[in-house]
């Protein structure tokens, strides 16, 4: 057994650490904590055996080349978009470069899962609240990551929300609408239908 750091794991086998999550989600590889580190490890073998690849440095003199293997489909991204009193929940996403970019809770729509149920289910894992999907607000293509996502509009049943998963988030945050603008501009900007729904509960608590 190999326990490594899962951002290296990824950064090393070429796949995106969220890939990663999912699998560990779905009780496919095992996920370890160490006393006093806030990291999430993962078994390197296990990984590579799970996903059905290995690293590649580069071809051995004489050998056969590595056949292409197809690309796998973006997953469909579900967003709760959590308001209350005029203010919206946001939170502030870690990526395995080092970067970091707000956005609302969120997470890839598994198999046999309804992207609702997704929405449900990363208001729970990320921020704690259980939540009501009220309404689809939209859908597109995003402009920065060229995910399909999926927004809906969402009133909380239970909780108060806090940072859940420390290892995908930095931080959680009631933000008003002139916030949220700033906040989402490095990623272009809020989606408009999300804005305007946004705007029409920022005006009715006035």
């Amino acid at each position: 057994m190999t326990l490594r750091p899962i951002q290296e794991v990824a950064k090393e086998e070429g796949v995106n650490v969220l890939t990663l999550y999912r699998l560990i989600r779905a009780g496919k590889i095992a996920r370890y904590k160490r006393a006093g580190d806030r990291r999430t490890f993962v078994d390197t073998e296990q990984v590579r055996e799970v996903r059905g690849f290995r690293r590649v440095a580069g071809p051995e003199p004489g050998a056969e080349p590595v056949p292409a293997q197809p690309v796998e489909a973006k997953p469909v991204v579900a967003l709760a978009v959590v308001s209350s009193d005029g203010r919206v929940l946001m939170t502030r996403r870690r990526f395995p470069e080092g970067r970091f970019a707000w956005g609302f809770p969120s997470g890839n729509v598994e198999p046999g899962e309804t992207p609702e149920a997704a929405a449900v289910r990363e208001a729970s894992e990320e921020v704690g609240l259980t939540i009501e999907v009220e309404g689809r607000l939209g859908e597109r293509v995003h402009p920065v990551t060229g995910r399909q996502m999926i927004y809906f509009r969402c009133r909380i049943i239970e909780g108060v929300p806090h940072l859940v998963d420390h290892d995908e988030l930095a931080e959680v945050r009631w933000v008003t609408l002139a916030e949220a603008d700033e906040l989402a501009a490095p990623q272009g900007g809020i989606f408009e239908p999300v804005r305007e729904h946004l705007l029409r509960l920022s005006a009715a608590a006035e």
